[in-house]
């Protein structure tokens, strides 16, 4: 059976693909090693 009533009403919304995919390419830019220009790339196909 599924979990309780409480404990999929306290479950996060999740995140759309758009701002999972956004938050992957600002993580990816704070890698950088350019200190002027972090850039961060995800490349995504049919999401």
């Amino acid at each position: 059976m599924g979990a309780p009533a409480e404990a999929r009403a306290a479950r996060p919304c999740r995140l759309s693909w758009d701002e999972y995919f956004m938050k992957m390419a600002h993580l990816v830019a704070r890698r950088s090693t350019c200190l002027r220009r972090q850039v961060g790339a995800v490349l995504v196909k049919d999401k």
